[in-house]
């Protein structure tokens, strides 16, 4: 049961587990598929959940450091966009998105310090 301030809004449904573990990361999602990238200093790894078909589906390594954690997501036409987080153990102000369509990553600028 989820429960907000104490009082009940719904149930979860339980899905396919991921093909790796994402600790402390972030998730965003499309409306037709959810993306999970990284995990707490051990990899950066990126995968897309198909919610109709209940499948994991491995993307292109993000390539902009060995592991990413603490990154908010976001989801912008067939893109799921990137903002800083902790790239190879330090902060970055990196912003990079992955293409739904063709998995590649771009760098599209930093954040403001």
């Amino acid at each position: 049961m989820l429960a907000f301030q104490g009082r009940a809004v719904g149930d979860f449904d339980r899905i396919r587990s991921a093909n790796y573990d994402h600790a402390y990361t972030r998730i965003a999602s499309s409306g037709t598929q959810l993306f999970a990238l990284g995990d707490g200093r051990h990899h950066a790894h990126g995968e897309f959940y198909l919610i109709e078909s209940d499948t994991w589906i491995d993307t292109v390594q993000y390539p902009f450091g060995d592991s990413i954690y603490g990154a908010p997501i976001q989801h912008v036409n067939d893109h799921f966009i990137v903002f800083g987080g902790y790239i190879d153990k330090q902060y970055s102000t990196m912003i990079a998105m992955i293409s739904t369509v063709t998995q590649m990553w771009t760098q599209i600028g930093h954040l403001n310090n």
